[in-house]
Formats: structure tokens, C-alpha cells, sequence
């Protein structure tokens, strides 16, 4: 870890902590995968329209991980129509995703 990247910052119980700054890299990098879990704003860009749950690009739903995401995630911030038509787009293309083994 190079210091001179580094960003102070605080913690949750007010003890000094640093990141790594990775801005550059992630600039810098060109290949991506829609495998893993974490989705930068460069491979949003790539993911086709038709995999968000809503318009306007809102709830990815590519692959079965970002799937569930968006079910936690409509269920704590979105409106009652949001949330059914999210759980209708992840049942349609997981359906065995809330289902008992």
C-alpha cells in the first residue's frame, strides 16, 4: 500500500482510519466482469437496459446476487408500486429466488 495514496477519515467510534485512494485504477481499468458482486459505475454502464427492474435504470438485477440486492433494497426505500414491480422483474427472470429449498 503506497501512503501517499492514502485518505484520512474518521471511524464509527472516532478513531482515525485511511483508504486506499482507487480512483485512478478503476479509471484506468477497461476489463470488467458481470460476475462479481461489486458494481462499478463503468460496468453499470454496460449492463443492458432490459436487466434493471425499473426504468431509468434503477435496480440492477444481471445476475442472481444483484437480484436479491434489489429486493432488500426496494423493500427498505421503495414506494408500494416500486416494490411490486421489482419483486414481479426478479421472480420473472430468478424464480426460485425466495423459494424453500
Amino acid at each position: 500500500m503506497n501512503k501517499d495514496n492514502l485518505i484520512p477519515g474518521w471511524g464509527a467510534f472516532g478513531e482515525a482510519i485511511s483508504y486506499e485512494d482507487s480512483w485512478e485504477e478503476e479509471e484506468e481499468e477497461d476489463n470488467f466482469s458481470f460476475e462479481d458482486k461489486k458494481l462499478t459505475a463503468k460496468g453499470r454502464k454496460h449492463i443492458k437496459e432490459s436487466n434493471f427492474a425499473l426504468p431509468g435504470r434503477r435496480y440492477p438485477i444481471h445476475d442472481e446476487a444483484h437480484g436479491r440486492a434489489a429486493l432488500q433494497m426496494v423493500a427498505k426505500h421503495g414506494t408500494p408500486s416500486e416494490k411490486k414491480k421489482v419483486r414481479a422483474a426478479v421472480r420473472k427472470k430468478y424464480p426460485n429466488i425466495g423459494k424453500k429449498k
